[in-house]
């Protein structure tokens, strides 16, 4: 019994350097397994850090391309559709702007027909009875108006029965200047027949089949052209803000 007392002693004092040892030896491999992971995670991390810095290049790489693709595509399709745009509404425009300046000269002509067939209507019964003080004042009534240039009774052989003009109407300072001929109403009647400024309608008089003579009347055109400038330089900004 003794014996066996002793060499559980002697066992037990062998058993606890011995453990002594392996939990030293399993402390040190957990620290050694610790250091090992962190570095694998340090270097994972490193790792991953790396992937993700290029990937953001890369992307950032192909999206800075696609956004370059992108720009020049729709400058592209803005030039075209502003090309397209522009060749349309100019076309529009032109049709429109046509329309209206050929409105406006045809309500100049009506309007001028109008005023010297209403003229040549009550001329007859003065020119019959020689009262040419009324054909005067009918030429001096009418010229107020701001667009007539001059109305001017004339005979069946041309000669004027009527001599009345405003000398002080620029156009027809300008007409006594530049028209041929001696005298000033044949200088007027002349230059005003070639200046595109005006419009120049006659018509007839008449009484009872008898040939009286005509009227001639002159239009001032400013206003008219005045306005085809004024609707072309509006449908110029037009055709210009398309874009």
């Amino acid at each position: 019994m003794k014996f066996n007392l002793n060499k559980r002693g002697i066992l037990a004092k062998l058993l606890l350097p011995i453990s002594g040892i392996f939990i030293l030896a399993i402390l040190i491999l957990v620290t050694v397994i610790i250091q090992m992971q962190s570095r694998l995670t340090t270097q994972m991390g490193r790792s991953v850090t790396d992937v993700l810095h290029s990937t953001t290049s890369s992307v950032q790489g192909q999206l800075a391309n696609m956004e370059t693709e992108v720009t020049q595509s729709l400058k592209q399709n803005l030039a075209q559709a502003s090309a397209t745009l522009t060749k349309t509404t100019s076309s529009e425009l032109s049709k429109v702007e046509a329309d209206i300046i050929a409105d406006l000269e045809q309500n100049l002509q009506r309007n001028a027909d109008s005023i010297a067939s209403l003229m040549a209507q009550v001329a007859p019964r003065a020119i019959l009875s020689s009262n040419y003080a009324d054909l005067v004042a009918y030429a001096k009534s009418i010229t107020l108006r701001t667009d007539v240039v001059y109305a001017i009774y004339i005979k069946p052989n041309g000669k004027p029965i009527t001599r009345y003009v405003d000398r002080k109407n620029p156009k027809i300072k300008k007409y006594i200047k530049s028209g041929a001929g001696k005298k000033k109403l044949g200088k007027v009647l002349s230059a005003s027949s070639k200046d595109a400024s005006v419009l120049v309608v006659e018509k007839a008089m008449s009484l009872q089949g008898k040939q009286l003579g005509k009227i001639v009347l002159c239009m001032d055109r400013s206003s008219i052209l005045a306005k085809k400038d004024e609707v072309k330089d509006r449908f110029n900004t037009l055709t210009s803000n398309n874009t």
